[in-house]
């Protein structure tokens, strides 16, 4: 077995603003708990195949929901130059256990690394593959993010690269978040990325023709001329083309003169 590289820097990978906002607000709203353990998860070789990857993860985290039905699961994928993808996962307990955090650390740590270890034949580094105790901090949420880099432009289409065990669980022992939270995180973790502007949405052209048959068919009290009139408020004649330009500005958005918490928003 080769002697693997632990400080492989991470490749960044563009992943949607609103699939990092919602990460952000799910670990930020996560109640303290002094059992929070966090374990690498990485593989013997390289490996870049999310489907295959995702599999390996899948059947530990089923074999553990069995086994500990009571600890809840938030995991965070990650590309390695070298490595390949790898995964930090967060393993949670509330409430009274019957080990200290240090104790359970232990027990846990070896029962997570051997059931691995044999989905993946019995040949990981154990070094690589560490359970360890951590308290939930703003510099925690940076570490699981350091990876990504988030963005509004069209990305290909991706598997999910996050996501939780024991949703119940999880939502049992969480709060609210603000959007002001949010917010001071995403600038602190992302200091030079841009909060993005609002994007207008897009206006399909209105279809005069079908709105005219629609109003020759029903055979309403008024005939179509009178109709182009009525909802415009004019009293001359108004070509279809004049009628289709006056519902295309009435369905624009009053524009007004930005703010930053307008922009700020967008990511909230």
């Amino acid at each position: 077995m080769g002697t693997k590289n632990f400080t492989d820097a991470p490749i960044l990978v563009k992943r949607s603003s609103d699939s990092v906002r919602k990460f952000i607000k799910r670990y930020l709203a996560l109640n303290e708990t002094p059992y929070l353990f966090h374990q690498t998860l990485t593989f013997r070789d390289r490996i870049a195949d999310e489907s295959a990857a995702k599999a390996r993860l899948n059947a530990l985290l089923d074999l553990l929901r069995k086994q500990f039905p009571n600890m809840a699961t938030l995991f965070v994928q990650e590309l390695q130059k070298r490595e390949g993808l790898h995964y930090h996962v967060l393993f949670l307990l509330y409430g009274a256990q019957p080990l200290s955090p240090e104790e359970t650390r232990q027990h846990l740590s070896g029962e997570i690394f051997n059931r691995w270890n044999e989905i993946n034949d019995g040949e990981l580094a154990r070094q690589a593959n560490q359970l360890k105790l951590r308290e939930k901090s703003l510099r925690g949420l940076a570490y699981l993010l350091k990876g990504v880099l988030p963005t509004d432009g069209k990305i290909k289409r991706q598997s999910l690269w996050h996501g939780i065990r024991q949703k119940q669980i999880i939502g049992a022992n969480s709060h609210e978040v603000s959007k002001q939270e949010i917010r001071d995180a995403w600038r602190q973790i992302f200091p030079k990325l841009k909060i993005p502007a609002p994007k207008p949405l897009p206006q399909r052209e209105p279809d005069i023709e079908g709105m005219k048959a629609y109003a020759d068919w029903t055979g309403k009290a008024m005939d179509w001329d009178t109709i182009k009139r009525t909802v415009t408020g004019r009293k001359g004649k108004v070509s279809n083309e004049d009628f289709k330009r006056f519902l295309y500005e009435q369905r624009q958005p009053k524009t007004k003169e930005p703010k930053v918490s307008d922009f700020d928003d967008q990511i909230l």
